[in-house]
């Protein structure tokens, strides 16, 4: 995976974090974004969010740099 001038390896998924679900003021938990996620990101009765990525060979990262997926 290559982002700008830098590279990437997948290290595994990452789900997500369920403290986005308690009012920070309050305390008290609730369902979203967690049931709203889970309707678009489960796999394999787990809620995704994104990957671990780890770098592979250093470079520069930009705003609007283009996202490459290589073999």
């Amino acid at each position: 995976l290559r982002i700008g001038a830098a590279r990437f390896r997948a290290a595994g998924p990452c789900d997500r974090c369920v403290v986005t679900t308690t009012d920070q003021e309050t305390g008290v938990r609730g369902k979203e974004p967690l049931r709203t996620l889970a309707r678009h990101r489960k796999v394999r009765q787990k809620l995704l969010f994104g990957l671990h990525l780890v770098p592979a060979a250093p470079g520069s990262v930009a705003l609007g740099d283009e996202l490459v997926v290589e073999d």
